[in-house]
């Protein structure tokens, strides 16, 4: 930094008035000798190319500082100029003032502000410092026009050491005048008002520091004395001056601020000490805590000096485990838990490389399942096919071979009772049939059985009738239902799995005009999941014609099921085929037309959902296209829209480009409509949609949302909320991009609303958006789990999205992707990240 600076001091004038005992200034002179020194310590004149002028007594008359002034214009262009000027200040009656220079008359001007801003306009610099120690020193620079104005410069500050209407005062004690000694204490290397690079902000501290000071030194040292400094100017910059020892000027500090600075110096390093025990703490130690939302967090530190630190340098990690998952017998630990006396030091392991907290939390768990997928061993179902993936995949095996290995066996008692109620034979009871949910094992077992080189018939049939039994053990409780919804799903799923003729011939045996009972209509659903040609026209044909209770059509039974609440299995489980079947191929004209009639101006609401389910002949995606383009009826070409949105992948390619055509020609003007909002959203999954509707859906998003009231418009049409706004986002980024803060704030939503609609279908849009990432989408993954440890919700939602996102890839991909997520699982030591993992590996196909 390249500085000027001009140091004017006059203690022996030549007008004997100004040098008599009365007037005579003892300090002015050594107050400049002090400054000269500063300057040139701060800026020494070689090194940084800087000049420092000095004028004292006779060479400071008029004439000397005009040349010293040109001097420095001469000079070229500087960082900063300061201008220094000690001695005697008049002023006039009028008020004007002027600083006397040696060669000064008795009340005549020497240096007014007229001369004085002449002199500082030849300055070329890009800051401007002005010090004025004089009496009556604001009279000298009050509306001194160089000051008003930038022009060109950074900043133009100035300083006087008095009002108009104030002496200037000089202290024997202190050795120098009450303006220069604060000015000094506040460069002096133990000043408070330096920065961490030793500089103090004149503008910022400084000059507020000499206002304060000042006054406060003055009255105390010259006996309630008023002077009070005048300080102003224009900045863009700050001006910053560094700090000096004072020694090293000739000045000492008072035996009152030498304490003052060793109190200080006392409480800052007592401070800095406590500060750097307690982050030692924080760093070194870490407990258990039971937060208000009953989750149980890590948190940094110690349970007795967490509450009072106002930050804290380590992180609190949301475990992932709740109250509800505690052992309320184990009180003493639970007490424990409560008072935050469950600690660890951080640096410490188990012998499987994980953090020492699972440890502690592990004894006060009602039940070990809660730590699947974190150890390689954890108890938990064995037969969940999510457990078969996650145990293969964690030693380096592909779990169909795994499956394999573990021979899964299925010990079901043959069962000879035609699948007839047992009436008062005394009930089966064996240890599979006491579980409280097949669900999982059906899963797995059929997916096992479709890996098996041998014939599965037989097996396949065996575990049907056991189902079937364990149903009507269960009086067809909605567990039942939903064991049997499963089984009749992956047995469609299954493309390996094929029956026998043998099978197939005892299946047909079992179909109507045979009285209707819970093997007949898993028959039904098998023949039309894995028969032939005939065997499903046949099967599909008698499901339209069961009648359980009378002559009823299937869209009779559904509506008279869902809104008197019956529980029968018999009618309940056509609608549970048809969605299971359904998925996979399109169902027949006929079985459509008996479940809805498409031209009704009203379809039940459980109708539509079934439709949107399963896939729809031609003829019935031609009819709904058709109402599509019906202005006439715009509930119906919502409806319309949403179940061909839905059945994207069904549609033939023209039907497929109409869709698109009417999403971007009318989303945007009735982006308000649920349907409409969502139905564009479920065609954003296959096309790009435009800007303006995306948009659209960016304003209505809003986090103060919960679960709002639906509201209709004059058209009794539903009106989006930011819940479907989230979903459409969500299923359209996809294909379409959409803002960083609308993705984080869709997300957020996502992972601590439930009432999300087609939350499959978002989260896989979600997936696909993933997928499109620079990175590699392993790392990805891991760097979004790893910023989510404070939030186990937002955790599980990254985990279902990542899921979706590689079982959307292909296999070879898919594989080598889960291969890194293998290799994260074993070197991760965070119990909460490696739960992430493993769920992952758990979770994709």
């Amino acid at each position: 930094m390249r500085c000027a600076s001009l140091c004017i001091g006059i203690k022996n004038y030549r007008a004997t008035i100004l040098r008599s005992t009365e007037t005579l200034l003892h300090f002015a002179v050594s107050d400049i000798e002090a400054f000269y020194d500063y300057v040139t310590l701060a800026w020494p004149a070689e090194s940084t190319q800087s000049l420092h002028l000095k004028y004292i007594d006779e060479a400071a008359s008029l004439t000397e500082v005009n040349q010293a002034f040109e001097q420095i214009a001469l000079a070229g262009r500087f960082d900063l100029v300061m201008i220094y000027l000690s001695g005697h200040g008049q002023r006039s009656s009028d008020g004007s003032g002027w600083f006397c220079l040696w060669d000064a008359l008795p009340d005549t001007p020497s240096l007014d502000k007229k001369q004085l801003n002449l002199l500082l306009s030849k300055l070329n610099c890009a800051q401007t410092l002005l010090i004025i120690d004089c009496c009556h020193a604001e009279s000298v620079i009050s509306g001194l026009p160089y000051f008003g104005d930038l022009q060109g410069s950074n900043a133009r500050i100035f300083c006087a050491s008095s009002r108009a209407s104030e002496y200037a005062w000089e202290d024997t004690e202190l050795q120098c005048s009450i303006l220069s000694h604060v000015l000094f204490s506040g460069l002096s290397k133990i000043s408070s008002l330096a920065d961490t690079t030793g500089h103090v902000n004149v503008d910022g501290q400084l000059l507020p520091y000499l206002r304060d000071q000042v006054p406060l030194l003055a009255a105390q040292k010259k006996r309630g004395a008023i002077q009070q400094p005048i300080i102003g100017g224009q900045a863009a910059t700050s001006i910053k001056l560094p700090t000096v020892k004072t020694e090293n000027i000739g000045r000492s500090l008072t035996l009152r601020e030498l304490l003052r600075y060793q109190v200080r110096r006392i409480i800052t390093w007592s401070i800095m000490t406590i500060a750097i025990i307690l982050i030692l703490i924080e760093t070194l130690f870490s407990h258990l805590a039971l937060l208000s939302d009953q989750t149980v967090a890590v948190r940094p530190g110690l349970a007795s000096t967490f509450s009072f630190l106002p930050f804290h340098p380590g992180r609190i990690v949301d475990t992932g485990f709740n109250s509800s998952q505690l052992n309320l017998t184990q009180i003493d630990a639970l007490q424990r838990l409560a008072n935050g006396e469950l600690r660890t030091i951080t640096t410490l392991r188990t012998p499987d490389g994980l953090r020492e907290w699972i440890d502690q939390l592990t004894p006060l768990l009602k039940d070990r399942k809660a730590l699947a997928f974190i150890y390689p061993n954890a108890p938990g179902n064995p037969f969940t096919f999510g457990a078969i993936n996650f145990a293969a995949r964690i030693q380096g095996i592909d779990p169909e071979n795994f499956a394999r290995q573990q021979q899964l066996q299925l010990h079901v008692p043959v069962i000879n009772t035609g699948c007839i109620s047992l009436g008062n034979e005394q009930r089966i009871n064996f240890d599979i049939n006491n579980a409280d949910s097949l669900e999982d094992f059906i899963r797995a077992y059929v997916r096992y059985l479709a890996l098996q080189n041998e014939d599965p018939s037989a097996e396949v049939w065996k575990l049907s009738r056991f189902i079937a039994l364990r149903a009507l053990e269960r009086s067809y409780d909605p567990v039942a239902q939903r064991e049997i919804d499963v089984l009749l799903e992956e047995i469609a799923r299954a493309k390996n799995l094929t029956l026998s003729s043998e099978t197939l011939v005892t299946l047909r045996n079992l179909l109507p005009p045979s009285q209707p009972n819970s093997c007949s209509m898993l028959a039904i659903g098998i023949l039309i999941a894995k028969g032939s040609t005939e065997d499903k026209n046949r099967a599909e044909a008698l499901l339209r014609a069961t009648e359980p209770s009378a002559k009823k059509s299937l869209s009779e039974i559904f509506i008279a099921f869902r809104r008197s609440g019956i529980k029968h299995y018999l009618i309940s489980q056509p609608r549970s085929m048809l969605i299971a079947i359904g998925q996979y191929r399109p169902l027949q004209e006929q079985t459509i037309s008996d479940l809805v009639d498409l031209e009704s101006e009203n379809i039940d609401p459980e109708q539509e959902q079934l439709l949107e389910n399963i896939a729809l002949p031609h003829s019935a995606y031609e009819t709904l296209n058709k109402q599509l383009h019906d202005n006439n009826n715009p509930w119906r070409q919502s409806i319309a829209l949403r179940l061909l949105a839905r059945a994207f992948i069904w549609l033939p390619p023209s039907l497929k480009e109409d869709l698109q055509r009417w999403a971007q020609d009318h989303a945007l003007e009735r982006f308000t409509e649920s349907n409409i909002t969502l139905g564009v959203g479920l065609s954003g999954r296959q096309h790009k949609l435009p800007s303006d509707i995306i948009d659209g859906w960016v304003k209505r998003l809003s986090a103060g949302v919960v679960d709002p009231q639906s509201e209709t418009d004059s058209n009794h049409t539903i009106v989006v909320d930011a819940r479907n706004a989230v979903a459409a986002l969500a299923m359209a980024s996809a294909t379409t991009p959409i803002p960083i803060e609308a993705e984080e704030k869709v997300e957020f939503l996502l992972a601590n609303r439930t009432a999300i609609p087609l939350r499959q279908e978002v989260i896989e849009g979600l997936g696909a958006r993933l997928r499109l990432q620079d990175k590699s989408l392993a790392e990805a993954i891991r760097d979004r789990l790893l910023i989510q440890r404070d939030s186990a919700k937002q955790r599980l939602l990254t985990v279902a999205i990542a899921i979706a996102a590689i079982n959307g890839l292909q296999a070879e991909a898919r594989r080598a992707v889960l291969l890194k997520f293998t290799e994260f699982w074993h070197s991760e030591s965070e119990p909460e990240l490696r739960k992430a993992y493993g769920l992952i590996l758990a979770g994709a196909n």
